[in-house]
């Protein structure tokens, strides 16, 4: 069939049109008729399925009749699309274009009318395509319909899914809301929630796909303070291209309204997505800690009134549960103490209480307020005495850079006058900014802390901003809180100052000439300068630059020759400069070689081996730099031993050497360094070739070279000139070159012995490495034969730890200097094994005692201070007590424990209380380090295993090992819902929850804070060791 055109005679179009239109409107007037004819295999095509965009579609159909001239087909869509500017472009049947006249009926159907002359047959394919359709702006399936013919085709359809547009916002979805019935979303402190940032389009549409070309980087940040993203205040996540979103956890930890942001900060973006925000509601978790609040000071029975706040393990301020909590208050010392009421009762849903406390005795208290299963809080309060209650520091509101700032240091008591100091009182200095503390204003020296004398209660120090610490100072100051009478209250008293650091004149030292040779004054130049580089005269009393080195052998003089050393120089008035003059007999090189360097060309800076010199002035920013002292001419021949080893001495050389002296019973080799000085001792480098020849003047020794070369910068030598011998003697060396007086070392190599090296326990049929060796330097010339033997039938020695007949002969190799044998004995425990090596032709004998017993389970090494001590085993009885279990346990200065709820104190006194129990822990404080030895019960056994009640529990790891603390607590899943390692018990601290993404390790031997929600059994994770 030849294809029809669209473009025939408008009028005639217009008729066939207008008469088919009439037709169609009276044939809709009619009672409906079975469908005869059916549009099938509908398929839609669109230029771009996003939605709002603007594109061309084509529909493909087939129908099972044929349509005839006057027919027409109906295509429709959802009222969704926007077709009013839209046209059909063409028609084609089976790929060929027909004439059809198209119109638009109403908003999204389309009638096309088919104006050929010739029947189109049955079962062919239809293409309809239209332009400048508009897609829906709703993501979502459409359905399109075509009706062929129209109106006796029921029509069929096909769907297009309108996917989102171009991203143009973020939003942040995945919070869980607790309780629907409040408003807002509803979240508890801790918990971890899943955060997902999707991309949006312009409609509003979530989950728009990435089509930037470049991947997109989200930061997501909360109004919190704390730090709820993992470890961080913030985190930063990207959508790849073509993802459409991306996770993060945020795990909330401060009660109250907190707003997540979602910001986009691509580089370059194309487009800037627009930021996100959502608001959650964060509660409180159940309480865990009680919080005490009131006055620290009252006059003898004068009350005072106080608040019990309960908190959740994060901080917040938390309600009390169904029943309420009672809140059991007591103080220490008890005499004459009254608490109205005597416990405070805090209502379900309420998280405070008040209480009122009153002594009749003047001393220092000790109040405490707890309750089950909650951390108590501890508060103390001086009744009736004089307390240093704070440090009232006085600084300057302002400060130059490089200029140092007098600060007063006040200590006051609780009435706000002055406290003496009862003894020597420290106090701490501390800043946050680079910065030096001074005891003088110029030419002092820097301190990390003060003293007030006894019977004064001021100080002053002085404080030197670093040159280009520009900024807020933040200066920290801290001592003991004292009592009158010199007693520590165990708290401290701490103050801050700050000093605003700018510029200001920027008045500054500039010092040039810090070069110079060994022994000689070298001019140096100190001048005053402006910020802009300009000369500053001084006023008419001059300015006074103190003078400052390091070095325990430099000196500034006032001229170039004579005079006495000075300590400070004065710039004269009307001039902005002045010279001195520094000398120092001690170069660089020196501290270069004693770190080991030989040459030049092995140091990198020369100021790293230089002293420091500093020049300070009142008013101006200070110079400091390093002076570089070169050494003077050399002036003499240096010899040492390098190293006296024969293990220092690589195979492929003992081959060689062994080729010149045969074999021999004993090799003994010393490396001599061989190098050049000045007359101060200070090692020249030589950049020239200097050979220095090396004799020696015994016939059992000779040189492996008998000379050693410097060049290159190199002021000494140790790999040229080995003095090797072969007998025990005393050997002299002497080095001479040109122009150099010779000079000799003596090198003492003394007569060889045998050495037993073993361990001092052993367990009964265990192998054990025993070393035999030659000492004092040697190794043998030849295989040496040791004889072995022990004291006992039941004990022999191995070759190895896995060979299975013993041995009596072992053999110290050629060049060699010891053997290790294998020692297994049989014996009971508490077995003495002595344990003999002889070498029968050299007559060298030695002897060792190895003691069948068996060393610790485990140990740990406890610090200074507080600690908190566990055992994951059962003990051994006569080890299973705090003080059998630390080496020191003269150090303890005091140790509890917590039982039901309770603290206990562990005192020699109540010999239960000494006792160490599995998966149980002491609070011990220790006046110094000591070491502590577990000492497990041996036997066939189980691990322990301990109930827990609900609320608070202090536990031990039951591991033997650290282990992460979901691990080890997994018999108690489930059941606990905070683990806290406290601060101040030198273990480090954190807390953990089961929703934490990271798993802190609970470390062996030491004891944690476990929150119960319920009670459980805590099942140990060490086994006991077998007999």
């Amino acid at each position: 069939m030849s294809a029809q055109s669209l473009t025939k005679s408008f009028k005639k179009a217009r008729r066939a049109v207008a008469v088919v239109a009439v037709l169609a409107l009276l044939l809709a007037l009619l009672p409906a008729v079975p469908a005869m004819a059916t549009a099938a295999n509908v398929n839609v095509s669109p230029s771009s399925g996003k939605a709002g965009a603007v594109g061309s579609y084509t529909i493909t159909f087939s129908s099972d009749t044929s349509v005839n001239p006057g027919d027409q087909i109906a295509v429709i869509f959802p009222s969704a699309f926007g077709d009013a500017n839209a046209a059909v472009e063409k028609v084609t049947v089976n790929g060929a274009v027909y004439s059809f006249s198209a119109q638009r009926q109403a908003p999204g159907v389309w009638s096309l009318y088919y104006t050929g002359s010739q029947a189109i047959p049955a079962n062919v394919s239809y293409a309809v395509y239209f332009n400048n359709l508009v897609n829906p702006t709703t993501a979502d399936s459409y359905q399109i319909t075509v009706r062929a013919p129209y109106p006796t085709d029921a029509g069929s359809s096909a769907s297009v899914t309108i996917t989102p547009a171009d991203p143009v916002k973020l939003v942040i979805q995945g919070l869980t809301d607790e309780d629907g019935s409040a408003p807002g979303i509803q979240i508890t402190v801790g918990s971890t929630q899943n955060l997902v940032i999707t991309l949006v389009d312009r409609y509003g549409n979530v989950g728009a796909e990435n089509s930037t070309g470049k991947d997109i980087h989200v930061k997501l940040t909360d109004t919190d303070t704390q730090a709820n993203f993992g470890s961080n205040q913030e985190v930063e996540v990207t959508i790849a291209q073509g993802a459409t979103q991306n996770t993060a956890a945020w795990t909330p930890k401060t009660a109250g309204t907190v707003t997540i942001t979602a910001t986009d900060v691509t580089e370059n973006p194309n487009p800037q997505m627009q930021a996100a925000s959502v608001d959650a509601q964060v509660r409180a978790a159940a309480p865990a800690s009680i919080l005490l609040d009131g006055p620290s000071y009252l006059d003898k029975d004068a009350e005072g009134a106080y608040n019990v706040t309960l908190k959740d393990a994060y901080g917040n301020t938390a309600p009390a549960p169904a029943g309420g909590i009672t809140v059991t208050l007591a103080a220490s010392p008890g005499d004459g103490v009254t608490f109205t009421p005597s416990s405070v009762v805090i209502q379900e849903g309420q998280s405070s209480g008040t209480f009122k406390f009153k002594s009749s005795k003047a001393d220092m208290y000790n109040i405490t307020a707890s309750a089950t299963g909650l951390v108590q809080a501890e508060k103390r309060v001086a009744v009736g005495v004089t307390v240093l209650s704070k440090l009232a520091v006085t600084a300057p509101a302002t400060g130059e850079v490089g200029i140092a700032n007098e600060i007063t240091i006040e200590l006051r008591d609780q009435f706000d006058k002055s406290f003496a100091a009862p003894n020597d009182l420290t106090v701490t200095l501390s800043t946050d900014k680079t910065g030096t503390f001074y005891d003088k204003p110029s030419n002092g020296t820097s301190i990390l802390s003060v003293t007030v004398p006894k019977g004064q209660s001021s100080v002053k120090v002085y404080y030197v901003p670093g040159t280009n610490a520009v900024g807020a100072h933040k200066l920290i100051f801290s001592t003991v809180q004292l009592l009158s009478d010199g007693r520590s209250t165990g708290t401290t008293v701490t103050a801050e100052a700050t000093i605003n650091v700018g510029t200001g004149a920027e008045l500054s030292l500039v010092v040039s000439g810090l070069n110079f040779t060994a022994g000689q004054r070298g001019e140096v130049t100190i001048t005053v300068k402006d910020g802009h580089y300009n000369d500053v005269p001084a006023g008419p009393n001059g300015r006074v630059v103190y003078l400052e080195t390091e070095s325990p052998t430099g000196k500034f003089y006032s001229a170039a020759e004579g005079g006495d050393p000075i300590t400070q120089v004065t710039i004269p008035a009307g001039q902005a400069s002045v010279k001195v003059y520094y000398v120092d007999t001690e170069s660089w090189t020196k501290k270069a070689m004693a770190d080991g360097k030989l040459s030049s060309a092995a140091v990198s800076d020369s100021g790293l081996y230089s002293y420091t010199v500093a020049f300070r002035s009142e008013g101006v920013i200070g110079f400091s730099g390093k002076a570089i002292v070169n050494p003077d001419e050399a002036k003499a021949i240096t010899l040492d031993i390098a190293q006296q080893d024969v293990n220092a001495v690589p195979d492929s050389i003992w081959t060689q050497i062994g080729s010149k002296i045969g074999a021999t019973d004993l090799i003994g080799i010393a490396k001599m360094r061989v190098g050049v000085v000045d007359q101060y001792g200070n090692p020249v480098p030589q950049n020239t070739l200097l050979r220095i020849s090396v004799k020696n003047d015994s016939p059992s020794a000779f040189l492996w070279v008998d000379y050693a070369e410097l060049e290159n910068g190199e002021w000494a030598e140790e790999h040229d000139a080995w003095l090797i011998v072969t007998a025990p003697s005393t050997y002299n060396v002497t080095a001479s070159a040109g122009g150099f007086e010779a000079v000799s070392k003596q090198v003492v190599f003394e007569e060889p012995s045998l050495e037993i090296v073993a361990p001092a326990t052993a367990l009964p049929d265990t192998r054990v490495p025993v070393m035999v060796r030659l000492t004092n330097l040697w190794a043998s010339g030849r295989d040496l034969e040791v004889d072995l033997a022990t004291s006992t039938t039941n004990s022999a020695f191995y070759a190895t730890d896995q060979t299975a007949e013993p041995i009596t002969q072992a053999v110290i190799q050629a060049y060699n200097s010891e053997v290790t044998v294998y020692l297994e004995s049989d014996d009971p425990l508490g077995t003495a094994v002595e344990l003999t090596a002889s070498i029968a032709d050299l007559n060298l004998t030695a002897k060792a005692t190895i003691n069948l017993g068996r060393s610790a389970d485990g140990t740990t090494t406890l610090s200074r201070g507080w600690n908190i001590v566990s055992t994951p085993w059962t003990l051994a009885e006569g080890k299973n007590t705090i003080d059998q279990v630390l080496s020191h346990p003269e150090y303890v200065e005091q140790a509890y424990g917590y039982a039901n709820g309770q603290w206990y104190q562990v005192t020699t006194a109540d010999p239960a209380t000494m006792e160490l129990r599995p998966l149980e822990a002491l609070y011990v404080k220790l006046k110094g380090a000591t070491d502590a030895a577990f000492w497990a019960r041996r036997g066939l056994g189980t691990p322990p295993v301990r109930d827990l009640a609900a609320g608070w529990n202090l536990i031990g790891n039951p591991a033997s090992s650290a282990t992460g603390a979901n691990e080890a607590l997994s018999s108690i899943t489930g059941s606990y819902a905070v683990v806290i390692n406290p601060a101040g018990c030198n273990q480090g601290d954190w807390v953990y929850t089961p929703q934490t993404a990271t798993v802190p390790n609970m470390e062996a031997f030491r004891g944690y804070w476990v929150y119960m929600t319920k009670a459980d059994k805590l099942a140990g994770q060490a086994m006991p060791p077998l007999e």
